[in-house]
């Protein structure tokens, strides 16, 4: 940050704030910049820090919000909300409604992730339109060390426990990335700014919920009073290691690569399989984040399924990743191409692979949650057994949950991969369908058929897992207790 600025009886806040910037080089002076605004606490206090420190610095500031219409009429008060506040405050505010349910209906994908790309690609295209530099995003330290033990909880490598970094590519920045989330209600509260608050950040059907009531303050309490600080300096020593690390393995990849283009790249056996096999998944890793654009959906699993094409002498001859990634082993090298159409399980001229069977029994969850790991395709599922009054709304839930009324489940369930002739009856309908029907209808890709887990009660299908719940296990009025299963990535 260039340029001194001055304050006269400054809050605590606004000082660690300035310091942020400052250390990061976060703004320079006569930057523009697009403010994040979901009218909630955060947002709203880093909008207010950022008015104060801008009489020094010169900033130009815009506000936007995205109404992801999924909490209907709060959706909306929520809007009016921020756009009241910027014109109270004579900022430009930029605001743009989207229905993330319906396109999570029509195309597919966890609701939570599609809000998270709709927003930042909200944020991105309104600051390339508007002239801003800069996009200031709400995320605190508190934020940062509740990531990181999700991730860590979750078994992320080091790059899932590297915590919210404070600035990411050249435009978005995090000022409030120091500053604890009681430092920011204090902060609004000495100011009397008016915010709002968002229900779903307490619904304890979300893992990140129970982590941020529940979970911290019962290890604060027992364990480390200072846990929030100590996890995000965990973070920064990972993240400060992980920048090290990929400068390394760069060139590891640039000495592995025989050719590459924008929609391949040729890696030579040779060279990767004399690395250590923690540098070769990393390698691997880079490869795949270079060749697909990111890393979205690829899993521990996917990597190491790579490495095998090299290690083990009978572990096929290719591979099929998300994204239409294809990983093939030719006799000196690791070919791996983005490909234009589908994949599909077998290649031209080549037989089918033997689709990989499992089968496992579920217990009940011992307490109120439990754990299954599905080896063959990279997945767990997340059991707990909730009161009615816990239920969550079901429309943000997303398509990976599913809550079933446990009076009409008989342990142990069934979970195997799905078979030709499944047939249930989807959530909603009256009738029966066949479960490849209703994949073809919904598009269902065909790779995706063959390891997707079908879940069954004495028989019957309780959950084509990932995609639609049988209406027989649904939770009605009579439900007392509920099961609710999560599919995430192992």
């Amino acid at each position: 940050m260039h340029g001194a600025i001055e304050h006269k009886q400054v809050h605590p806040l606004v000082a660690t704030v300035a310091g942020t910037v400052s250390r990061w080089g976060m703004l320079r002076r006569g930057d523009a910049v697009l403010v994040a605004v979901s009218g909630g606490p955060d947002s709203v206090a880093l909008l207010h820090v950022l008015i104060e420190l801008s009489a020094g610095l010169g900033l130009r500031l815009g506000v936007a919000h995205l109404n992801h219409s999924l909490r209907g009429r709060a959706s909306d008060s929520d809007a009016a909300f921020v756009s009241t506040l910027a014109q109270k405050l004579n900022i430009t505010c930029h605001t743009f409604k989207k229905d993330i349910q319906k396109l999570r209906e029509k195309e597919g994908g966890n609701l939570e992730e599609r809000s998270r790309r709709a927003r930042y690609a909200f944020f991105e295209k309104t600051a390339a339109a508007n002239g801003y530099r800069k996009i200031a995003i709400g995320h605190h330290a508190d934020d940062s060390a509740e990531l990181v033990l999700m991730n860590l909880l979750r078994g992320s490598g080091p790059g899932g426990i590297a915590g919210i970094a404070p600035v990411r590519g050249r435009s978005i920045v995090r000022p409030l990335i120091d500053v604890r989330r009681r430092d920011i209600i204090a902060y609004l509260q000495a100011g009397h700014i008016s915010f709002v608050q968002d229900a779903s950040n307490r619904d304890p059907g979300f893992l990140r919920n129970r982590i941020r009531n529940k979970l911290i303050p019962e290890l604060c309490r027992n364990v480390n009073p200072r846990l929030p600080e100590t996890l995000v300096r965990t973070a920064a020593i990972v993240r400060e290691e992980e920048a090290w690390l990929q400068k390394i393995v760069a060139g590891m990849l640039d000495a592995a690569t025989v050719e590459s283009d924008g929609g391949q790249v040729i890696l030579s056996a040779a060279y990767l399989s004399g690395l250590p096999v923690a540098a070769l998944r990393r390698v691997l890793r880079t490869a795949l984040e270079k060749l697909k654009g990111d890393l979205r959906g690829i899993t521990f699993a996917h990597v190491s399924g790579v490495a095998d094409l090299l290690l083990k002498k009978h572990a096929g001859r290719e591979r099929h990743l998300p994204g239409r990634i294809l990983a093939r082993r030719r006799k000196l090298e690791l070919v791996i191409t983005r490909e234009n159409r589908p994949l599909r399980e077998t290649s031209p001229g080549r037989p089918p692979e033997k689709s990989v069977g499992f089968r496992y029994d579920i217990a009940p969850p011992a307490g109120r949650t439990s754990t299954v790991l599905i080896e063959e395709t990279g997945q767990k599922l997340l059991l707990s057994v909730l009161d009615r009054d816990e239920m969550p709304g079901v429309a943000s839930a997303g398509q990976n949950c599913g809550f079933f009324d446990m009076e009409k489940l008989a342990f142990p369930l069934m979970l195997r991969r799905y078979q030709a002739g499944d047939r249930f009856t989807p959530l909603g309908l009256n009738g029966s369908q066949k479960v490849s029907k209703f994949f073809i209808d919904h598009k269902v890709a065909h790779r995706l058929r063959q390891t997707c887990p079908i879940l069954l009660n004495r028989g019957r299908i309780v959950w084509v897992v990932g995609h639609r719940i049988d209406d027989h296990f649904k939770v009605g009025a009579a439900t007392r207790r509920i099961l609710k299963m999560e599919l995430l990535l192992a």
